[in-house]
């Protein structure tokens, strides 16, 4: 494996971990987090934990949807402890309703049933003014829009140059990126219509143009590509184009998010 790219390519369980700890999570017995392809962890579960949307709520707080096993209580806990929860219907179905805040938050998520518990894949990124630009933040993978998301949403990246984009658009479609003009990878979006494309070289920090495309449309973003060690589990900083988000997992290193907020419709 390309030894610079080695971070941003590695699996990302610890750093969820370690988020979790910071977060205050207790009660239960923790089955460790949910596998990358979205299977849970615990053959017990009924179903995995997931996030299936991010939207502004009518006060300007944000309204987690998702899914959990059936009559299992779901818990939104945030770096300064504080937590929302909420129980999942005979469906499996949740809402969380997290209050209007003046700072970004980052949010795991967990869900118990019985003696046990399970934590989703990665968490969610939540900007302060927009909360429908939300974001599932993933150590070692590209980040997940939710839905109204563009087709450039994110871009992830390490100091080594390690670098991925994700965005959304149809259903298993053919998407190419390049970087400065020249070709930088290739991917397909999946039945949902999420797609992420790890960029086939290292990149440089500074300033890139990130051009995505599919037969149909494209996407371009000028971006600066720059990260800095948090302050604690996590920092965040306004860009021109929307967020940075931060973060340095258990192992070192570091890990950076470019959150890029569609202007309002």
């Amino acid at each position: 494996m390309d030894r610079r790219r080695a971070y941003l390519l590695s699996a990302g369980a610890l750093a969820l971990a370690a988020l979790l700890s910071a977060c205050g999570e207790g009660g239960g017995r923790s089955e460790g987090p949910a596998k990358a392809n979205g299977e849970a962890a615990d053959a017990g579960y009924q179903a995995p934990l997931r996030t299936v949307s991010v939207s502004a709520s009518p006060e300007g707080g944000a309204i987690v949807r998702g899914t959990a096993p059936p009559e299992a209580r779901v818990r939104a806990s945030m770096p300064d402890k504080s937590a929302y929860g909420a129980t999942t219907d005979g469906d499996g179905a949740f809402v969380i309703e997290l209050p209007r805040s003046a700072e970004p938050r980052l949010v795991a998520l967990s869900a118990e049933e019985a003696d046990r518990s399970v934590q989703a894949e990665g968490w969610l990124f939540v900007p302060p003014d927009r909360p429908d630009a939300a974001v599932l933040l993933r150590a070692g993978a590209p980040a997940v829009p939710f839905p109204g998301a563009g087709l450039l949403a994110t871009v992830d990246y390490d100091g080594a140059g390690g670098a991925a984009v994700a965005g959304r658009t149809t259903a298993n479609t053919p998407v190419r990126v390049s970087v400065d003009g020249r070709p930088a990878g290739r991917g397909r979006s999946d039945a949902a219509g999420v797609y992420g494309v790890r960029l086939n070289g290292p990149i440089k920090a500074g300033e890139h143009a990130l051009r995505v495309e599919t037969d149909k449309v494209a996407a371009e973003r000028r971006v600066v590509l720059a990260s800095r060690a948090p302050g604690g589990v996590f920092s965040a900083a306004r860009t021109e184009a929307g967020w940075r988000v931060d973060w340095t997992p258990p192992g070192g290193g570091a890990q950076s998010t470019l959150v890029l907020v569609e202007p309002k419709a």
